[in-house]
């Protein structure tokens, strides 16, 4: 079972991969508190937008504590920044 990462989790791409990784465990971030995917994961995280300076440094802490194994951006201005 892998540590997987969903983000942009109240977005219907958010939903269905979390949906889709059924059998893992899921943590989940979204910039807003009662985004639905959140709530079908087994942690969430409430994270600034992709577009905030601080993103990629709490997402980093999020994968060095959490020991994340895989990263599902499913927005994409995160994808933009995961690029760079």
């Amino acid at each position: 079972m892998a540590n997987v990462l969903v983000t942009s989790a109240g977005s219907t791409n958010g939903v269905n991969i979390i949906k889709a990784l059924n059998g893992h465990n899921i943590i989940a971030v979204d910039c807003q508190e009662l985004s639905a995917g959140l709530y079908m994961s087994d942690m969430w995280f409430v994270v600034p937008k992709a577009t905030d300076e601080r993103f990629i440094s709490v997402i980093k802490e999020i994968v060095r504590r959490e020991k994340i194994d895989i990263i599902f951006p499913s927005h994409s201005e995160e994808i933009k920044v995961f690029i760079d």
